[in-house]
């Protein structure tokens, strides 16, 4: 599933359609600031504050015992807080199928997270994001290891066999989802969001931060 804005609407803000021609529809939700230009066609601009993509359960997330996550991000000037790039977590934001965020003195580490075998397990990347710079991210698990990916390049990848927590929860970009609210939400611009049922290989992560399909 790869989501990318569509059109912009006075009420509900602006609607993101699903670019793997599943017609999947999602909102975004809060404040929206602009529609900039991104690394692929046009990004959301998320103001770290209210805004957040909703994207509902649906089938083609139906995500089994592999996962992958990619994007590209441009991230603003935060710093000491978490900032959720994408999670998807039960209503208490407790056990995450997955989720990356930001985290660090200056806000400049991703960090991976999956539950497997009802144990929360995460890997973070030593790389460090550079405010107002695009970053290629992208996060694998495939029942054995979660790998992250910085800009094409394996930043980190810890061994971890196990079996991946199921969600029948949507998917949150931008922020994550507690108790109904929106917390920790991220400053900056995301552009061609996309989640596989598959763990990609190393190849594969590498020709999307190329720009190759």
């Amino acid at each position: 599933v790869s989501f990318a804005v569509k059109q912009h609407k006075a009420v509900g803000g602006v609607m993101i359609t699903d670019r793997s021609h599943g017609n999947h529809m999602s909102a975004l939700l809060g404040e929206v600031q602009r529609l900039d230009e991104g690394r692929v066609g046009r990004a959301i601009q998320f103001d770290g504050a209210s805004t957040h993509v909703n994207v509902p359960a649906q089938p083609p997330l139906d995500i089994t015992n592999q996962v992958t996550i990619t994007m590209w991000m441009r991230a603003g000037q935060v710093a000491g807080q978490y900032a959720y790039l994408i999670d998807r977590s039960d209503d208490r934001g407790a056990q995450k199928q997955f989720a990356l965020h930001l985290f660090g003195a200056d806000n400049d580490r991703v960090r991976f997270i999956v539950t497997r075998n009802g144990i929360l397990t995460a890997v973070d990347a030593d790389n460090a994001i550079h405010p107002g710079q695009w970053h290629h991210i992208g996060a694998t698990y495939d029942g054995r290891a979660l790998k992250l990916y910085v800009d094409g390049t394996l930043a980190k990848s810890y061994d971890a066999p196990g079996v991946l927590a199921q969600s029948d929860m949507g998917v949150i970009i931008g922020a994550l989802k507690v108790g109904g609210q929106t917390v920790d939400h991220f400053r900056g611009a995301l552009d061609e969001v996309r989640i596989y049922n598959r763990a990609l290989a190393a190849d594969e992560i590498e020709a999307l931060a190329q720009g190759i399909e």
